[in-house]
Formats: structure tokens, sequence, C-alpha cells
């Protein structure tokens, strides 16, 4: 099969396309046919030599690299223990390396299948900064309907993602951008001047219009991040140490004050 390779690092000049041997099916792995892949940061540290990918090693010895961490395509054969998936179906996914290539192995965990709405070529490009976003929103910060997040560099891939995905769990998000970018939020349904989007969304500015920013986005909503549920401030106002009635909770202090 024919791959982009890396035998050296440095400018776009070391890339180059060849062929090479096609990848070696495991029993819970699944064969994909690439049909799309997508260019990452990742990718550029990875071809000046600052961010190393799995190595693999020609007939002669020499080792040698193929790039590219997500991808789409359709699936060409699948290992004895699959069960996940089967020959034809559209998936997409992340791996360590090898995505800049006409063909591919992945483990059918790693995969995740491509909506009816979303064609091949653009699912090459959702599953690094959907992923990350998610991870970092959803399963690390707990973000459920009703809450806020907010995200800087909003224009961002992972940003623009972030937007959307609190948008579609009902959540409350903030976020910050350049003046030039503001379109991007809109794009992802940010609307800039603080007004709501179906009630949801907000987007602060800085950069060139930090003035507006403070007026109209994060400083406002500031307050609300994150949002206390009702426990929470039950116990808040219950063991807070200004309380009147020297009921109070300070820090260092037992409850009912000093001695």
């Amino acid at each position: 099969m024919r791959a982009v390779v890396l035998d050296t690092y440095g400018g776009t000049e070391v890339l180059g396309l060849r062929d090479i041997p096609s990848p070696v099916l495991g029993p819970d792995e699944v064969l994909v046919d690439v049909v799309a892949t997508a260019l990452n940061r990742a990718d550029l540290l990875q071809r000046q030599g600052l961010y190393p990918g799995p190595s693999v090693l020609d007939g002669d010895g020499n080792a040698y690299e193929v790039p590219g961490m997500e991808f789409s395509g359709t699936v060409a054969a699948v290992g004895a223990r699959v069960a996940g998936a089967k020959v034809g179906d559209p998936v997409m996914g992340i791996v360590g390396g090898g995505s800049y290539a006409e063909q591919l192995v992945t483990h059918e965990r790693l995969l995740m299948p491509v909506p009816a709405s979303v064609s091949l070529a653009d699912a090459a490009a959702i599953p690094e900064v959907f992923v990350t976003a998610f991870d970092a929103l959803v399963a690390q910060g707990g973000l459920t309907t009703g809450r806020t997040a907010l995200v800087h560099a909003g224009a961002s891939g992972v940003g623009t993602a972030a937007i959307q995905i609190a948008k579609a769990i009902g959540a409350r998000i903030v976020v910050t951008t350049s003046t030039g970018k503001v379109e991007r939020c809109r794009g992802a349904r940010c609307r800039r001047r603080g007004r709501l989007h179906d009630r949801r969304l907000r987007c602060g500015v800085q950069g060139d219009d930090r003035r507006a920013g403070r007026r109209r986005g994060v400083g406002r909503d500031r307050r609300r991040v994150p949002r206390q549920e009702p426990e929470q401030r039950r116990y808040r106002r219950a063991n807070h140490p200004g309380r009147r009635d020297g009921r109070g909770t300070g820090r260092g202090q037992p409850r009912g004050g000093a001695s």
C-alpha cells in the first residue's frame, strides 16, 4: 500500500510517498480502508522531530514513521474476535500514528461509527477535537445540563467542538476569543454581544476589544462559573464565617466560632 513516510525530520521536503507493507490484522483488530485523514499540530511537530511517533522497520532494518492521528474510512476486514464492526461499515477514530496511509489497523474499541449525516471527508476531522473537548468538559469536568463552562480560545478546533458539545447537552458556555475570530464562534452558535443564543450560549471578547469583553462577556458571567448546586449553596450559607448569629464556621475554627 502507499503511505506518506518520514525517514528523517525537517521541513515539508522530508515527506515522501512510497509503497510500504500492508498492516497485519490481529484477532481484536479492524482493517480500515482510509478515505480521509486530517492535519493536526502534532503532525507538524512529528515532522520536525519534536513529537516522535511509532516507528516501523523496513526490510533492510531502516526505521521510518507514518504520521497521522485521525482518520475516516470503511471497514475492509475484521479479526476473528471482533463483534462490534463488520465489513463495509463507515468508521472514524484516533490512532497513535499511521493514518497517512491507504490502510491501517486499530482495535475495534477505538472505532466510532460515522453518522449518516456526516461525509467521510468531514468525519476525519471530528475525532481529535471532539474527543478532547468531551473528555475535558464532561468526562473530567463533569459538565451537565444547566451548568456553566468557560472555554478559552473558543475559535480553535477544540473550542468550537466544546461550544457544540455544551449546547447539545443543555449547558451554558462562556467563550473568550480575539476580535478577529468572533465569526468562528458565531458559526458554532455563540453570539458576540452577550445576548443568549437559544438562552444557552454567551461569547466574551478579548484582545483589541477588551472593554467590550469586560462589559459583555466573561466579566459579567464569571460569578456563575462553576454553578453551585442547591446543596452547596445551603451549606455555604449555613457555614459562612460572617453569619450574624455567630454559628458560622470560620477558617480553621470549629463550628460555633472561636473558643
